[in-house]
């Protein structure tokens, strides 16, 4: 188990070195303004991909062999239609949210085509995993973030448009989804296609309401803090997101992936003890993450993006307790999805979106309560979701 899990992190680590680079010259580069509105645009990204996807990826774990050849080799079919659908959405968010009034036409129309790619992606993403082709999810983590960071780069040193990075993030998922999918083939047809969906339809009927109300939560701080306090301090966030959320989120996803693997393959009786010490070595980079993250709040910050990035120390620190309990428990919260607890997933979403809604109502004009009502909430989730797990665990030992 070890082993995989350093397989995997070190193909998210690599590429996350390569993201994190780009990421610091892009936005020691480009306007405040600018990263802003590239952050919202990746969010939207973001919900088309969950939409598009359906959550039927968890089938490639959950059905058999032949079942997860079948809907992979099909998915595009329809992801490509759930991505159109989410483009009408975009369209009528446009008109109807002043936030979005300055995205143009062809950053949603990239924004749809790299929501299709990165739901694409999570099937076959899967489906390597579960075939062991780790070599192969090494490459697609390696390969697309030079690609695509050179053209990032290229594109904010000489004209620094928003559009342009959105593209070359399209062109790094595009890489990806190649080689994913180079040298797949699995025969399958449409009636055999619907076969599977209608089989598995418990994944959509109760993952992609909370994936989706998953996609508003994440995002909500980002959008929330934009239309009550502006695009500085939403960049500040999206900053924070994307500097230390995004290869946090890899990392922890791959040790999820491989617990999820390791589960499905042991008795029952050994599951508890992989959770408590996966979660007790988790907990222990954590801490120490947050110690390297207090430290570059504080000091390495402004050397490294420059002055006008000075005020986003703060909005780091307070983060720090979200960041502990996100990296711990989110890896093992996969046993939901084991364990046939999908309820308790979408039961988890729709009390956090409730908690944000309240945190926008009543701190909407205090931008230090509200973060401090932000991260509350997120305390409480991830503490009500360890418990979920325990309890699924219980149940099935």
């Amino acid at each position: 188990m070890i082993r995989d899990i350093v397989s995997l992190a070190s193909s998210s680590v690599v590429g996350q070195v390569i993201n994190l680079l780009v990421l610091l010259i892009v936005a020691r580069i480009v306007s405040v303004d600018v990263y802003g509105g590239y952050a919202v645009c990746l969010t939207l990204v973001g919900y088309v991909s969950v939409l598009a996807g359906a959550k039927y990826h968890h089938v490639v774990f959950t059905g058999s062999k032949e079942e997860s050849s079948k809907i992979v080799a099909g998915s595009y079919l329809f992801t490509c239609l759930l991505s159109v659908v989410g483009f009408v959405g975009l369209i009528f968010a446009k008109f109807f949210l002043n936030k979005l009034s300055e995205v143009s036409l062809v950053d949603l129309i990239l924004i749809t085509f790299a929501g299709f790619l990165s739901a694409s992606n999570l099937f076959y993403y899967y489906l390597c995993l579960r075939e062991d082709k780790l070599k192969t999810v090494f490459y697609s983590r390696l390969i697309p973030p030079l690609v695509g960071g050179f053209g990032m780069v290229s594109a904010a040193f000489f004209i620094g448009n928003r559009t342009l990075l959105v593209f070359f993030y399209t062109v790094t998922t595009l890489v990806s989804y190649y080689i994913l999918k180079k040298n797949f083939v699995s025969k399958w047809s449409i009636p055999e296609l619907i076969s599977i969906l209608k089989k598995y339809k418990s994944f959509p009927l109760f993952l992609l309401p909370a994936g989706v109300l998953e996609v508003f939560n994440s995002s909500f701080l980002l959008l929330a803090t934009a239309d009550l306090f502006g695009v500085q301090v939403s960049a500040a966030f999206g900053l924070y997101l994307r500097l230390v959320g995004s290869p946090q989120g890899l990392i922890v996803s791959s040790v999820g992936d491989t617990i999820r693997k390791k589960i499905v393959s042991l008795p029952k009786g050994h599951h508890s003890r992989i959770l408590l010490r996966t979660g007790i070595a988790l907990l222990g980079v954590a801490l120490l993450g947050s110690v390297a993250i207090y430290l570059f709040a504080n000091y390495g910050l402004v050397p490294l993006l420059g002055s006008k990035w000075g005020y986003a120390g703060q909005y780091f620190l307070w983060m720090l307790p979200v960041f502990v309990l996100s990296f711990v428990v989110p890896s093992l919260s996969v046993t939901l999805y084991v364990y046939n607890g999908q309820k308790y997933d979408l039961f988890l979403q729709v009390i956090t979106a409730l908690m944000y809604g309240l945190i926008y109502y009543w701190f909407k004009s205090d931008l230090s309560l509200f973060v401090l009502g932000f991260v509350t909430a997120n305390c409480i989730k991830y503490i009500v979701e360890l418990l979920l797990c325990v309890k699924c665990l219980k149940e099935q030992e």
